[in-house]
C-alpha cells in the first residue's frame, strides 16, 4: 500500500453492520473484529493495493471510489463506499490485482492476522471473501491455495541436527556411566531414557510434550516398571486438577465472560497510565485462580490493542510499551498467588504426600504469598512510571469499547454458569483447609457442571483445553514414579549430599540453592520443564533439612520466571506475536525486565519473616 494516512473516519461499527457481509455476522464476533481495525485515508492516484505484494490487509471503503485492475480484464471494476478491497488477506498470500484510487478514500483496515482468527469462528467466511473477487483468475489462485514454498523443502536447523545427533550418542554414554555408578541394569537404562529426553527439550527437535511421552511407551515396551506405576500419573489428583482448571479457562474465553469483565473494567476506571495498569493487572490477577500464563497473555492482548488503538499511541513508543508491560504483568506477576496459578504449580504439588497437597494448596498458600504479590505489584507499578516516562494521559477511545460492550448485549445462560463455575472453583479451592475437600474434586464438579449443562460443547472439550500441555506435566509426573519405583532417588540424594551440606537447615541458604538450581535449568528448558527437574533436585534436599514444602516450591514457582533472553520464555514470545501492527520498544521492556527479575528475587527473601511469623 501506497500513501496511507491514519485518520479518523465514522465509527467502525457503523460499517461493519452497513456492510452485507459482515454485517451479518453475531455481535461477539464484531465485537473481537473492533480492536485491530485501522482507519487509514488515500488521496486521488494513489496505489491502495498493488498486484505481487504480500496480502496482509482488507480494505472496507467507507468514501470515495477505487478502481480494481485484474489480468485479462479489459475494463477496471469501480468500487465505492461500503465494498472490500483486499479480500485476498482472508485466504490467499498475495494480492491479486491492483487497486488505484479514484478519489479521496476513507475506509478501515482489517489486518489478515484478524482476519484469520474471525474466519476459524465463523466457518465458510473465508471462502466467502476470496470468491468475492468476482474474477475467473481470483478463483483459480484460490484454488491453488497460497504461493509459498513448502515447509518440507527447508531443511531441518543445525540446532536441530545437533539434536539428534546427541540424541543417539547420549544413551550408550550414559548407560556406561550407570554401570560404572554401580545402578542396576533398568535404572542405567531409565538413565539413558531420561537423557534422550532431556537433550530432546534442550534442543527443541519435537514439541515440548512429545520427548516424556515417548519415554513412557519406552519405559512401557521394556518393562522397566508395571503399568500401573508407570501409568500412576494419569490415575492421580493432579490429572483432574488440569482437566478442570484448563477447561474453566477455555469457557471464560469461549462465553466472552473474561471479554466483559476487561471491557466493564476500562470503561468504568479514569484514565491515564496508572490506572490502565491497574485494569491490566487485576483482570491478570482474576484469571490467574487457574489456567496458565500463555492463555492469560491472550486473553489481555486484545485488551492492549485496544488501548492502543484508542489512544492513538505511535508504534514503538513508550507509551505503548507500558501498556504492553501492563498485559505481560498481568499475565505473569500473580503465578505465584494461588497454587493454580500455573498449570506447572499443580503438577509439583503433586509430587507431595496428600495430606501436605491439601495443606499447602489453599488459604495458607495466598496467605504466605501475599506480601510478594503485593511487593511485586508495587515494583511494577513504579518501574513503568520510571522506565516509560513519556506515556500519555490522553482518553481512552470509550465509544470504541462502550460498543463492543453493547455488541456483547445481556448476559446468556453460558456465561452466568461459567461465572457460577468460577466463583465455585475459587471458594472452594481457597477454603481447602476447612471443609477438606481436595482441589482436585472441585475442579472435577465444576467440569461436569460445565459438560453436563451444555456450557462447554464437545468441540470446546476437543479444542479449548491445551491438551499437549496436560500430556506434558501428566508425563513427567509418571516418570518420576517410574524413578522412585525404580530406586534412583537414593543414588540422587547421595549426589546432592554436598548440597545439602551447605543448606544446614537455613531457609537462607536453602533458597541460594534453589536460586542457582532453577536459573542453570532454566537457561536451557522452558518454564514447565525447569520447574518440574528443579523440584525432583529441590524438594528432597527440603525434606532432609527441615525445610517446609511451601517454601520449597513457592521459590520454585517465583524463581522460574526469572529471564533474560526470548527464547527462555514462550509467554513474551506469544505476547509480541499478538502485538499487531503496535509493536513494541523492546530495548525498554527488557531494562523493566530485569527490573523485575530483581525484584522476584528479593521478594523470597523478604518473605521469611512472615514465614516465621506464620510458623513455616
Amino acid at each position: 500500500m501506497k500513501a496511507e494516512r491514519s485518520i479518523d473516519p465514522s465509527p467502525p461499527l457503523a460499517a461493519l453492520r452497513a456492510h452485507p457481509v459482515l454485517g451479518k455476522l453475531p455481535g461477539p464476533l464484531i465485537s473481537g473484529l473492533l480492536p485491530d481495525m485501522r482507519p487509514v485515508s488515500f488521496e486521488a492516484g494513489d496505489w491502495v493495493m498493488q498486484r505481487g505484494e504480500p496480502a496482509r490487509e482488507m480494505l472496507l471503503i467507507t468514501g470515495g471510489r477505487v478502481a480494481r485492475e485484474d489480468d485479462g480484464v479489459p475494463a477496471p471494476c469501480v468500487l465505492g463506499p461500503l465494498d472490500l478491497v483486499g479480500q485476498e488477506a482472508a485466504g490467499l498470500a498475495i494480492y491479486q490485482a491492483n487497486v488505484r484510487a479514484l478519489s479521496s478514500v476513507d475506509g478501515w483496515l482489517i489486518p489478515a492476522q484478524a482476519l484469520s482468527r474471525l474466519c476459524v469462528q465463523a466457518p465458510g467466511l473465508g471462502a466467502l471473501l476470496t470468491h468475492s473477487l468476482l474474477r475467473p483468475h481470483a478463483a483459480a489462485a484460490l484454488a491453488q491455495g497460497p504461493q509459498t514454498r513448502p515447509a518440507s523443502v527447508q531443511g531441518p536447523s543445525n540446532k536441530v541436527l545437533a539434536g539428534w545427533g546427541f540424541t543417539l550418542i547420549l544413551p550408550p554414554i550414559l548407560f556406561a556411566l550407570g554401570s560404572m555408578a554401580d545402578l542396576s541394569v533398568q535404572a542405567c537404562i531409565y538413565l539413558s531414557i531420561i537423557g534422550v529426553v532431556i537433550t530432546m527439550w534442550v534442543f527443541a527437535v519435537v514439541d515440548l510434550f512429545l520427548p516424556p511421552l515417548l519415554a513412557l511407551i519406552c519405559v512401557l515396551f521394556i518393562g522397566l516398571a508395571p503399568p500401573s506405576v508407570v501409568l500412576a500419573g494419569f490415575s492421580s489428583p493432579s490429572f483432574v486438577t488440569l482437566l478442570g482448571v484448563f477447561g474453566l479457562a477455555a469457557m471464560l474465553v469461549e462465553s466472552g465472560l473474561s471479554t466483559r469483565v476487561l471491557l466493564w473494567l476500562l470503561l468504568r476506571l479514569p484514565d491515564g497510565s496508572p490506572w490502565r495498569q491497574a485494569a491490566l493487572l487485576l483482570f491478570g490477577l482474576v484469571l490467574s485462580v487457574g489456567g496458565n500464563p500463555v492463555s492469560r497473555v491472550l486473553l489481555l492482548m486484545p485488551a492492549f490493542r485496544d488501548l492502543n488503538q484508542g489512544l492513538r499511541l505511535a508504534p514503538g513508543s513508550l507509551a505503548t510499551t507500558a501498556l504492553f508491560a501492563g498485559a505481560y504483568g498481568g499475565a505473569m506477576l500473580f503465578t505465584s498467588t494461588f497454587a493454580s496459578g500455573k498449570s506447572a504449580t499443580i503438577s509439583v504439588i503433586g509430587l507431595l504426600p496428600a495430606h501436605q497437597q491439601t495443606h499447602i494448596s489453599g488459604l495458607l498458600w495466598i496467605g504466605a504469598a501475599s506480601l510478594s504479590t503485593l511487593l511485586l505489584a508495587l515494583t511494577h507499578f513504579l518501574s513503568v512510571q520510571r522506565q516509560f516516562r513519556s506515556d500519555e494521559s490522553a482518553p481512552v477511545d470509550r465509544r470504541l469499547l462502550a460498543d463492543r460492550l453493547a455488541l456483547l448485549g445481556p448476559m446468556g445462560l453460558p456465561e452466568k454458569l461459567t461465572a457460577l463455575g468460577f466463583v465455585i472453583f475459587l471458594a472452594g479451592s481457597l477454603t481447602t483447609s476447612l471443609h477438606q475437600v481436595p482441589p482436585s474434586a472441585v475442579a472435577g464438579a465444576v467440569l461436569v457442571m460445565l459438560l453436563v449443562t451444555g456450557v462447554m460443547s464437545r468441540i470446546n472439550f476437543q479444542k479449548s483445553i491445551d491438551w499437549s500441555l496436560i500430556v506434558f506435566l501428566v508425563s513427567v509426573d509418571c516418570l518420576i514414579r517410574v524413578m522412585d519405583y525404580l530406586g534412583l532417588a537414593t543414588p540422587l540424594g547421595s549426589a546432592l549430599g554436598g548440597a545439602s551440606m551447605l543448606v544446614q537447615g537455613r531457609v537462607i541458604n536453602f533458597l541460594l540453592l534453589a536460586l542457582t538450581v532453577v536459573l542453570s535449568v532454566r537457561l536451557l528448558l522452558p518454564i514447565p520443564a525447569g520447574m518440574l527437574i528443579a523440584a525432583v533436585v529441590l524438594l528432597p534436599i527440603a525434606q532432609a533439612e527441615g525445610v517446609h514444602p511451601f517454601i520449597c516450591i513457592f521459590a520454585i514457582v517465583v524463581f522460574s520466571d526469572i529471564w533474560f533472553f526470548r527464547h527462555q520464555n514462550e509467554v513474551y514470545l506469544m505476547g509480541i506475536a499478538e502485538t499487531g501492527p503496535f509493536r513494541l520498544n523492546e530495548a525498554a521492556f527488557m531494562r523493566h525486565n530485569m527490573v523485575m527479575n530483581l525484584a522476584r528475587i528479593t521478594v523470597v527473601f523478604a518473605s521469611i519473616p512472615m514465614w516465621r511469623w506464620m510458623g513455616l
